[in-house]
């Protein structure tokens, strides 16, 4: 299984207000230390308000 090329990646803009976020594949365990601007970097996501 792979993931399909140039699927669109959308950030939430409220996370712009940490230092890091911590994601986690449903467990404090496999949680990530990565700060938004590496997060946007890695994703080439594009930055959107979720709230709105």
């Amino acid at each position: 299984m792979s993931i399909k090329n140039n699927i669109k990646i959308y950030l939430d803009d409220s996370i712009k207000d940490f230092d890091y976020v911590y994601p986690a594949a449903g467990s404090k365990e496999y949680a990530l230390k990565i700060s938004p601007s590496e997060i946007s970097e890695l994703t080439k996501g594009e930055w959107i308000d979720v709230g709105e």
